[in-house]
């Protein structure tokens, strides 16, 4: 035991002596950071708690490492690495235990801070635990590479690399290989990915480094080659190729469940998680129609305003796209998902149609296009779609969009069809409350009103898997017109349910950014419009139903 403490403080002494910034400048960085984010409390959130053990300290933790044999590099004594009694692996133990001690100091000091005197409110331990994968990947990546080529300068630039990469665009590129997916997932739950898939494969990865480290102890120091060079450099474009093109199979397998649960999202969604490519033709990987369906080359505007601005600036040319699709690849996988989209963005008489409400869509884009569809061209999308595709999830979407375009065209006939054909096909779905709504409505003015409430009642089935205020409230109004007050009453609760829970959905997340105060006062509304058909039943001379 005494040995080994003297072994110990050996290895102390020797890493402080490569110089005082090795461990200054870490003190320094962290100190700062504390005060300026006391001095941004109001800004100050979970998922910014969570990013200093996922972002900071690993960053710190890579700049000592790359230095854990920088004194036997800078007097050119690492050849005695080899020879030395004791053997490499103990060595670099040794001191990296002394490196992962102080940054587990320095962070767990800021942690605490935030915690108890910025009272702050997050997962301590969680985050804690979503930290240290990320700390031992960065940090063995840059001991591997600067143990590989005997300099710590050459490990510092890969991890700072890898990092600065991570901080501006790593969930986007791939939310598995992220260093920060546990702070990602509090900003944003529904992003592709798993954060603790992700810390599991972040351990893998710190696996495949220590490896690297046991060949470097093989190595004997040689005269850098060309040949090395050209080893290492198709090594990290293999790297690289493989850490964007995992990225965009996971998006696209994520995007197959965004389009079963929320179909009027998934062309806007699927835009938004490709566009961090860029020009890189990413989305090719999966195919030349899904590559068109996300709309590869389109171009940008002049301005960066944003993603919406970027969807609206390229809508034209987007559904040029989805029309060469729908003519090219009939039968394709995503066929059905540009045929839907020709059909949600399609107008009737030169007037754009606006779509369902949908309770988590936002920010999907509003119509202002004029090179659009007709009723007709989206008329021919849905009969392909029923024929080529009959198990697609957008079917009920395109089918409630092509209702409504045939009532506001005038073809009644196919509206009330169109609507009995979602009542008995799709009857959970939650596109079938418009179908019923409108249904009932239509029976209501030519004075049917058993077959409107016969319905009526299909409509209320459907209300127990709906998650939109708006059409649950227009259930309501046509409930109380069939004289169905107690069924009312209920449907105007589950409405003001769905509303408080989105209100505290949007106040938990910052997914929605700036439309916060937006989402918030659209909210209000529904929730002002749910008391009003209270107060009118409760006035009601039926209001006891």
């Amino acid at each position: 035991m005494r040995s080994f403490l003297r072994l110990f403080t050996f290895n102390i002494r020797v890493f402080v002596s490569t110089g005082y910034w090795l461990y200054v400048l870490p003190v320094a960085a962290c100190s700062l950071l504390t005060f300026w984010y006391m001095a941004l409390k109001s800004l100050f959130t979970a998922s910014t708690a969570a990013q200093t053990p996922e972002l900071i300290a690993p960053i710190l933790a890579a700049f000592l490492c790359a230095h854990v044999l920088a004194p036997e590099y800078r007097y050119q004594v690492d050849d005695l690495m080899l020879v030395r009694p004791l053997s490499f692996v103990k060595v670099v133990l040794l001191r990296l235990i002394v490196i992962y001690a102080g940054v587990a100091i320095l962070t767990g000091g800021m942690l605490v801070c935030y915690r108890y005197w910025m009272n702050v409110e997050f997962d301590l331990w969680a985050a804690v635990a979503a930290g240290f994968p990320s700390i031992l990947f960065l940090s063995l990546l840059a001991v591997a590479v600067a143990d590989y080529w005997h300099n710590p300068m050459l490990g510092l630039v890969a991890a700072g690399a890898y990092w600065l990469v991570d901080v501006a665009r790593g969930p986007q590129i791939n939310p598995i290989a992220t260093l920060h997916s546990y702070s990602a997932h509090l900003v944003a739950p529904d992003a592709p990915g798993d954060w603790r898939l992700s810390k599991l494969v972040l351990v893998a990865l710190a696996l495949v480094c220590v490896w690297f480290i046991r060949q470097a102890q093989r190595r004997a120091v040689a005269r850098v080659r060309l040949r090395g060079i050209v080893r290492t450099g198709s090594l990290v474009m293999l790297a690289v190729i493989v850490l964007v093109a995992g990225g965009a199979w996971l998006k696209a397998w994520r995007g197959l469940q965004v389009e079963r649960s929320n179909p009027a999202r998934a062309s806007f969604w699927y835009f938004e998680q490709f566009r961090v490519y860029g020009r890189v033709p990413v989305a090719y990987l999966l195919g030349a129609p899904f590559a068109k369906y996300v709309g590869f080359g389109v171009a940008r505007p002049a301005a960066n305003e944003g993603k919406l601005a970027e969807w609206i600036h390229g809508l034209d040319r987007r559904i040029a796209l989805w029309r060469e699709i729908a003519a090219r690849y009939p039968h394709s996988h995503w066929a059905d998902n540009a045929m839907a989209a020709l059909i949600v963005e399609a107008q009737v008489n030169e007037q754009a149609v606006p779509t369902p409400a949908v309770a988590d869509s936002s920010e999907t884009p509003p119509a202002t296009s004029v090179h659009r569809p007709d009723f007709r061209e989206a008329k021919q999308y849905f009969e392909t779609m029923l024929q080529t595709h009959p198990d697609s999830p957008f079917l009920p979407l395109a089918a409630a969009r092509i209702a409504r375009m045939a009532a506001i065209a005038g073809d009644v006939r196919f509206a009330e069809q169109t609507r009995m054909l979602i009542l008995k096909r799709w009857p959970t779905a939650p596109e079938a409350i418009d179908a019923a709504a409108g249904l009932a409505r239509r029976y209501l003015e030519v004075g049917q009103k058993e077959q409107a409430v016969e319905v009526i009642q299909l409509g209320v089935q459907a209300a127990a898997h709906n998650r939109s205020p708006a059409q649950l409230i227009e259930l309501g109004d046509v409930l109380v017109a069939c004289g169905d007050v107690r069924s009312a009453r209920k449907v105007y609760q589950q409405a003001m349910d769905v509303a408080n829970e989105l209100s505290r959905k949007v106040t938990a997340t910052t997914t929605y950014h700036g439309n916060v105060a937006a989402r918030h006062q659209e909210i209000s509304k529904l929730k002002k419009q749910i008391r009003e058909r209270f107060q009118r039943l409760d006035s009601s001379p039926r209001a006891g139903g």
